[in-house]
């Protein structure tokens, strides 16, 4: 197959699989929001999972409150350079998790900070009472899996050499 079609397929699941991702994100946010704000919480699991409505002003769980700026600017960042690396990365199966790494990163990334931009605030509404976990939305649960796969691709999958298409050329 050749690198340009290749390329269309790599930028084609990227696309398809971001959309969806983001789609359902910002679907299930307007939902809990309609339909929790201001209310009692809705319990799925009794003593273990509930819905309950929070507007986030701080980073994950609600740290750093009021830093949502710093955390804008940070997605921002975070999200040019995912998609310099999208760009630079070789269209090859060998590079298929590094491609599913990236869009749950992107769409964790993407989804919170158009709440932040558009809400000054990120909609979370997912609680695990029953250890005290801190509310969260599907973006975070696209942010966790992208880390988790981030990490057992760099302990298990690539090696230094399979980056070299990052590199810097002189």
């Amino acid at each position: 197959m050749n690198t340009n079609k290749n390329n269309i397929i790599k930028y084609s699941i990227f696309i398809a699989l971001s959309s969806l991702f983001l789609f359902t994100d910002l679907l299930t946010k307007f939902i809990a929001q309609t339909t929790l704000e201001g209310k009692k919480p809705m319990v799925l699991i009794d003593g273990v999972l509930e819905l309950l409505f929070i507007r986030n002003e701080g980073a994950a769980w609600g740290m750093f409150s009021g830093a949502g700026i710093i955390f804008s600017v940070i997605a921002i960042a975070a999200i040019i350079f995912m998609i310099y690396v999208l760009i630079k990365m070789p269209a090859t199966k060998h590079y298929g998790m590094l491609l599913a790494t990236i869009i749950c990163l992107f769409t964790g990334a993407l989804g919170n900070l158009i709440d932040r931009l558009w809400l000054s605030y990120v909609r979370d509404f997912i609680y695990f009472y029953g250890i005290d976990f801190p509310v969260f939305n599907v973006a975070d649960i696209f942010v966790t899996i992208g880390a988790v796969l981030l990490i057992i691709s760099l302990i298990f999958i690539y090696r230094e050499k399979d980056y070299a298409f990052l590199k810097l050329k002189r």
